[in-house]
């Protein structure tokens, strides 16, 4: 059954299903990994540890409070580890180490402090779309995904004279051009078409953290809000 409707049930008016752009295995990883705040662990300073989504926290703990232990034995001021190529190639074992546990950065901030270890996620950045111009192309292209099919079976059955998609985009599951735009200042709707598959006639395309969003009519895309007005 698709999600929301308007109108009668045996032919409403317009069907609408919802679904999002999210990448599972980062939101697995932020959820049981940062959102699950700081660590107190048998250290003598305080750290920061980027892991890469995948990474298990609670499976991590023991091999990476040896590694930061061993680290501090090393140095006594602050320590700023990438796990990169460099890195690599001048000590291969400890790359290894770390990298057999899906830790990708690793720094002490703070030397002489409590033994607190916060967890991070690499973050996207680059280039800023302000006018949209990513949205339409990537929308059709992610719409017509085999992912997607379930969602356009469910409206296809619906008979409704009008079907569309919601989608909820995330910075995990979007491209940075496209999210870029839509969590900025969205004042602008994009200018080009989106190419829907059938039997689609509209869709919506909203960030998870922002105040506006855009709608595909058919015909012109328009900006909407995402938060109340006040």
């Amino acid at each position: 059954m698709y999600d929301l409707r308007v109108g009668p049930e045996a032919c409403p008016d317009v069907a609408i299903e919802v679904t999002g752009a999210v990448d599972e295995a980062f939101t697995a990883t932020w959820n049981t990994g940062p959102a699950g705040g700081p660590l107190m662990l048998h250290l003598r300073g305080d750290w920061t540890v980027e892991i890469r989504p995948g990474s298990y926290v609670k499976r991590m703990t023991p091999q990476l409070e040896s590694l930061l232990q061993l680290l501090e034995a090393n140095y006594e001021a602050e320590i700023s580890v990438p796990i990169d190529h460099v890195i690599r190639r001048s000590n291969r074992p400890f790359y290894d180490m770390f990298e057999a546990i899906g830790v990708t950065y690793v720094n002490c901030y703070r030397p002489h402090g409590t033994g607190k270890v916060s967890f991070v996620m690499a973050g996207t950045g680059g280039a800023v779309d302000h006018a949209g111009t990513a949205l339409p192309g990537w929308v059709g292209t992610w719409l017509t995904d085999p992912d997607r099919a379930d969602n356009l079976q469910k409206l296809w059955a619906s008979r409704a004279r009008r079907r569309e998609v919601f989608i909820a985009a995330t910075l995990q599951g979007a491209p940075w051009l496209v999210m870029s735009y839509l969590t900025g200042n969205v004042t602008t709707a994009p200018d080009a078409a989106p190419v829907l598959p059938t039997p689609l006639t509209g869709v919506w395309v909203c960030p998870t953290h922002g105040n506006n969003g855009v709608y595909w009519d058919g015909k012109e895309w328009q900006v909407v809000a995402t938060q109340p007005r006040r």
